[in-house]
C-alpha cells in the first residue's frame, strides 16, 4: 500500500501447522521511501521458521572403524535412538530466525545502483555432532548397557549463528541506434557467519575427559565474497 505518494509499505503473514511440531506464525514488514525519482531508501524485518527435515529426524548409517586395531561400529543415530538419548540427544525442535535489511536505490538515466546491508540471526540450528568415539564415551555406553557400540553421532539443536553482509548490484543500459540496447550488470556480495552458541549435553560434560560435541574448527567465522 502507498501510504503517501513517496512511501510504500508492505506486510505479509504466514501460518503453518505441523502435526509433530505444532503451529507457528511468521511475517515480514517492509517499507520504501522515494525521496526523488533518482534516490530511495528501503528496509525490512522478518522472522522465519524451519522444521527439521525427515533425514535429520530419521537418517541412520553404520560403519566399522578400527580404533587401535580393534573394530568398532560407529553409527549415525536418529535423535530418538536410545544410544543417542544416552549421549544427550533430545527430540529435534524447529530452527527460528530473524533478519533485518536496510539499503538504498540510486538511479540516473540508464544507470542504477542498489546497496543493501543485512543481518540474519538463526537460533537452534540443527547440526550433526562430531563422531563421539573416545574411550570415555565407549566406557560410558558400555556402562549403560550398550555393548559393542563404538560410539556415534547424531543431529542436535543448539547452534546459534549471526550472519552479516552487504549486497551490491549495479546495472547500466547502453542504447545504440544500430544494434539496440546492451544491458550490463555487476554484482558483489560480502558476508560472514559467526557461531555465537554451540550445543552441550550434561551426559557428555560429566565424562572425563569430556568429548567435544561440536568442534571449534566448525564454529569459526565463515567469511564469503562473491562477484558476478
Amino acid at each position: 500500500m502507498n501510504l503517501t505518494e513517496a512511501l510504500l509499505v508492505s506486510a505479509a503473514v504466514r501460518f503453518e501447522h505441523y502435526s509433530d511440531f505444532g503451529e507457528t506464525f511468521s511475517g515480514k514488514l517492509s517499507a520504501r521511501y522515494d525521496f526523488s525519482d533518482s534516490f530511495a531508501l528501503r528496509g525490512s524485518v522478518q522472522n522465519g521458521f524451519r522444521a527439521p527435515s525427515l533425514q535429520q529426524q530419521f537418517y541412520t548409517a553404520t560403519s566399522t572403524n578400527f580404533i587401535n586395531g580393534v573394530p568398532f561400529d560407529i553409527t549415525t543415530f536418529p535423535a530418538s535412538d536410545p544410544v543417542a538419548v544416552a549421549l544427550g540427544a533430545r527430540p529435534l525442535e524447529a530452527e527460528e530466525s530473524v533478519n533485518f535489511a536496510f539499503g538504498g536505490v540510486f538511479r540516473l538515466a540508464g544507470f542504477s545502483l542498489t546497496v543493501d546491508a543485512y543481518k540474519i540471526d538463526v537460533d537452534n540450528r540443527i547440526v550433526l555432532s562430531e563422531n563421539l568415539t573416545s574411550t570415555a564415551v565407549r566406557d560410558y555406553l558400555t556402562s549403560q548397557g550398550f555393548i559393542g557400540v563404538g560410539g556415534g553421532r547424531f543431529f542436535i539443536n543448539g547452534v546459534d549463528t549471526e550472519t552479516r553482509g552487504v549486497d551490491i548490484v549495479a546495472n547500466y543500459t547502453l542504447q545504440t541506434d544500430q544494434i539496440g540496447a546492451f544491458n550490463f550488470t555487476l554484482g558483489a556480495n560480502f558476508n560472514e557467519t559467526e557461531v555465537t552458541r554451540v550445543p552441550t549435553t550434561s551426559e557428555l560434560a560429566a565424562l572425563n575427559p569430556a568429548p567435544v560435541l561440536f568442534d571449534r574448527q566448525r564454529a569459526d567465522v565463515r567469511a564469503r565474497h562473491a562477484f558476478r
